[in-house]
């Protein structure tokens, strides 16, 4: 019952969401390094969409606009959960009993044959193993004013296809109107 109760509250719960999972940490000027550790209701796709959204905000945030990825490394996890088998047994049986007794004084004599038969049926369902993946991923950025001559990303793209779907607190929602941070997107894409 207590297994069922967490695999229940972990379906309700759905996947974890982008600022339940994602992280980071400022490791000199415009290095940082970006965690994501998703539950096992999360795809690999959420992990690289939230960590490279994670990367282009710590950017803009910044006062940069462009990031490199200088290192990465992928810390999915698995697990398992076996649940046990069970075996349950139904008996059937029926008994006849013949007495004979005789009665000599105050003394009983007699024997009593007592003939029976019975029959278990018994179900067994094997144990059932179910295995989950955790997606996961760690990744040191640089941040950058001007584009680097080596492969890079523009955070102002990153926000402009993911900010709204992952953040729309901070981003907007896609076609709402009169948001201060779609304004601040106008302003970084130089729209």
């Amino acid at each position: 019952m207590k297994h069922l109760i967490i695999i229940m509250a972990v379906l309700l719960s759905g996947c974890a969401s982008y600022s339940e999972t994602t992280q980071s940490q400022q490791l000199g000027a415009n290095v940082h390094r970006v965690s994501m550790r998703g539950n096992a209701l999360n795809s690999s796709t959420d992990a690289q969409d939230y960590a490279l959204l994670k990367a282009a905000e710590i950017t803009i945030d910044s006062g940069n606009r462009y990031f490199v990825i200088t290192n990465s490394q992928d810390k999915t996890r698995r697990t398992s959960y076996t649940k046990p088998g069970t075996s349950t047994s139904t008996t059937y049986g029926s008994a006849t009993a013949n007495t004979t007794a005789d009665i000599y004084g105050n003394q009983y004599y007699g024997t009593t044959n007592v003939k029976g038969t019975a029959t278990t049926n018994t179900t067994y369902r094997p144990g059932q193993t179910t295995n989950y993946v955790h997606p996961g991923v760690d990744m040191m950025i640089e941040t950058y004013a001007d584009k680097p001559n080596t492969s890079h990303f523009d955070a102002t793209e990153i926000i402009k296809y993911l900010g709204s779907k992952y953040n729309p607190k901070r981003w907007g929602k896609t076609g709402e109107t009169g948001n201060k941070n779609k304004a601040l997107m106008r302003v970084l894409l130089g729209m």
